[in-house]
């Protein structure tokens, strides 16, 4: 995961990963957040006033649900996937 120096998570419209392939049009605006798995990725992806960070338990992801919604994260990418932040 990739913060800032205020320690603000960076995020990126859906569309700025069109590598993914073809996006719906309605979710190119969507704010995605990028979990890598790689440490070397993520310092590819980050600026040099970033940092990474690692992720101590995938579960947080999950409890932080609402906590990401609420700033406005609808999507996480990991792995090369897109997942909802939808409850089930």
């Amino acid at each position: 995961m990739v913060i800032d120096r205020s320690s603000e998570l960076i995020t990126r419209p859906l569309k700025d990963f069109g590598d993914l392939g073809q996006i719906p049009s309605l979710e190119t605006q969507q704010r995605t957040l990028p979990i890598f798995d790689n440490h070397r990725v993520a310092k590819r992806f980050s600026t040099k006033r970033d940092r990474v960070i690692k992720v101590p338990d995938s579960k947080m992801l999950q409890k932080a649900r609402t906590h990401l919604q609420a700033k406005g994260i609808t999507r996480l990418l990991i792995d090369g996937q897109v997942y909802s932040l939808s409850p089930v």
